[in-house]
């Protein structure tokens, strides 16, 4: 095929695909938008918000019928309650939050920002869903000029590949509850947090995005070993490297904080050495060398 050939079937193929992302997008943004907008705002709530540290006024019935603070071990000054997040506990054993925390809620300051998250999260559940047809398409495209071993190689990590992007992108929601909370725990005496919703939705999303391009890391390694590109071997040599590599993308991609550095490192680190396993498992070359060596 010429040249213009493959661009024509490049161009064909990046078509089907963006028709099936705009479809994804379209129909899922309406469906799945809210529960994807709670699910995005899960590290803040968790991160922020510390249930043993709350506030809980305990009330009893009076003999008049009305409800009293229980004891004079419940009495509190109202005023320490501004701007808190407090519980009430019924006589009948309900307990009712009632306050609002500045912590937990997410503002904005112009008026086109909701709708452009309600885009930008339509996006991300059109990426979600497309997913498989992109590398599906990408697949067809590279698929002919690839040699058996590699097409056979290649094979093998697409389905693993699919599953990898959604788990590194969960994982991201679990190191940002903990980077949220020891980030907050530094704030200044006197001063509130005021979130921008704009920022946060994409402190999140960008998060998501690495993590879930991170965790393809072993894939690709896989892919290079069962090419011969490289050997086993020569990867556990570069162990030190690779973990030093690990530290500084981790240093620069995470809030400055050592938690969530490691929170991203270790499950990197733990990726790159179960990919050097599974490549002497079902490499027999490697297993070759290995027992040469």
């Amino acid at each position: 095929m010429s040249v213009l050939e493959h661009l024509e079937e490049l161009r064909g193929r990046l078509l089907i695909a963006l028709i099936w992302f705009a479809f994804a997008a379209g129909l899922g943004g309406w469906y799945f938008n809210e529960p994807v907008l709670s699910f995005i705002q899960t590290p803040l709530k968790t991160g922020f918000f510390d249930f043993e540290k709350m506030h809980v006024l305990e009330f009893q019935a009076g003999p008049d019928g009305t409800l009293r603070l229980a004891g004079a071990s419940g009495a509190v000054d109202l005023e320490t309650l501004n701007n808190k997040v407090f519980q009430l506990r019924l006589p009948d054993g309900r307990v009712v939050t009632i306050g609002t925390d500045n912590s937990r809620t997410l503002f904005f300051s112009n008026l086109f920002t909701p709708f452009w998250i309600v885009v930008k999260v339509a996006l991300l559940i059109g990426l979600f869903f497309s997913l498989p047809m992109w590398l599906w398409q990408f697949w067809l495209f590279i698929a002919p000029g690839m040699r058996r071993a590699e097409r056979r190689a290649a094979k093998r990590i697409i389905l693993p590949s699919v599953l990898l992007f959604p788990t590194g992108a969960l994982f991201a929601q679990y190191v940002l509850t903990f980077g949220i909370r020891i980030l907050m725990r530094w704030g200044v005496a006197g001063m509130e947090p005021w979130l921008d919703v704009s920022q946060y939705l994409s402190l999140v999303l960008n998060f998501m995005l690495v993590f879930g391009l991170l965790f393809q890391t072993p894939l690709i390694i896989i892919f290079l070993v069962l090419t011969g590109v490289v050997t086993t071997a020569f990867l556990r040599k570069m162990r030190k490297y690779a973990f030093l590599l690990i530290i500084i993308f981790s240093a620069i991609l995470t809030p400055p904080d050592p938690f969530t550095m490691i929170g991203m490192g270790l499950p990197l680190y733990i990726l790159y050495e179960s990919s050097i396993w599974i490549c002497w498992f079902i490499d027999p070359s490697s297993r070759r060398s290995s027992a040469q060596s």
